[in-house]
This record gives C-alpha cells, sequence and structure tokens, in this order.
C-alpha cells in the first residue's frame, strides 16, 4: 500500500505541470479570438503545447524523482536515461531493423505511439528503482570514478536495455502492446 501512496504522490509532480501548460495554451487561443494571431499569441502556445507533447517525458521525470528514497537529481537523469533508451529502441524504425523488417509500415502497430505516459511511468519506476538500490555501489579501485551516484545512470541504462529488448521480443504480451492499449492506439 505504501508503494501506491508514493507512486500517487509522485504522479502529482508531472500532473501540476498540466494547469500551467492549459493557462499558456488558454491565454494564447484567447488573444488570437479577441486581438487576432501575433508573435505573442505563437509564444505562448508554442510554450504550452511544448510541456503537453513531452508529457510522457515529465512523467519518466517526475516518477523518478518522486519515488526515489532520496529525492536527487541522479534518480531524474536516471529516469530520463530509462526513456531515453526504451523510445529508442522500441521506435518503429528500431523495431524493424531489429526484426528484418523491410518496411517500416509492418511493425505491429503497438510500436507507433511508444513516447507516451505509461512509458513515462515505467521508465520513472526503473529509474528511481536503479537510484534506490545502486546510488551506494562500491567498485573497485580501478573504476572507482562511476561508483555510488555515478553508476546509477549506467546500471539504469542496462536495465532499460533488458526491458526493451524484453518488450520488442515478447509478441502479443509486450509492453508495448499494453502501452497502445493504454493510449488508445489500434492493434
Amino acid at each position: 500500500m505504501k508503494f501506491l501512496q508514493r507512486l500517487g504522490r509522485s504522479i502529482m509532480l508531472p500532473v501540476a505541470v498540466l494547469p500551467v501548460a492549459a493557462i499558456l495554451v488558454g491565454i494564447a487561443n484567447w488573444i488570437q479570438g479577441t486581438v487576432g494571431g501575433g508573435v505573442v499569441v505563437d509564444v505562448l502556445s508554442t510554450a504550452g503545447l511544448a510541456l503537453l507533447s513531452n508529457l510522457a517525458l515529465l512523467f519518466a521525470i517526475g516518477i523518478s524523482l518522486g519515488m526515489a528514497k532520496k529525492s536527487d537529481g541522479t534518480s531524474a537523469l536516471a529516469g530520463l536515461v530509462s526513456w531515453l533508451v526504451i523510445t529508442s529502441l522500441l521506435k518503429p524504425e528500431s523495431v524493424a531493423l531489429f526484426t528484418g523488417v523491410e518496411d517500416v509500415n509492418e511493425v505491429p502497430a503497438a510500436f507507433l505511439n511508444i513516447e507516451n505516459v505509461f512509458i513515462g511511468i515505467i521508465c520513472g519506476l526503473i529509474g528511481a528503482f536503479c537510484y534506490n538500490r545502486f546510488k551506494d555501489t562500491k567498485l573497485p579501485d580501478a573504476l572507482s570514478f562511476f561508483s555510488g551516484k555515478r553508476s546509477v545512470a549506467i546500471v539504469t541504462a542496462g536495465i532499460s536495455l533488458v526491458v526493451a529488448i524484453s518488450s520488442s521480443s515478447c509478441g502479443p504480451s509486450s509492453t508495448a502492446d499494453w502501452s497502445a492499449s493504454a493510449s488508445g492506439s489500434p492493434d
């Protein structure tokens, strides 16, 4: 139960960005409707839509930061690393390359919208797990530069690599299919 409570609190961090995005887009639309377009409208609209279009990335960083036992920039970086690895490996072009499919349009539809909030939450959880587990890791003297918090991003990339490969090779029960269901993409 504590896990779900922490997850709920962590979700509130990226959700808190939504009102700012809505206000920016709303003001831009109001100005455009009353006075007409212009630079101010373009700036406000672009800023608000930038937040909305990168909401999944905000979830990856926010969940990782919120689920870490000690809030630290390293945990946020781990969430970002996980997001970058997983979304890069599961995008249709990569899946086509790895599976030997010549036409990207033949890649299963589940991989078409991989950059969504569900994947952001998964990446945030991976980042937080890696931070909590590996932030105090001690390595031998030859590798001591990568000890402690520096090892978190490296381990996160490795775990995210395994998650992405297993998700892409599991077939119909893959994370991409769950993700497509969660985002409303056609199967």
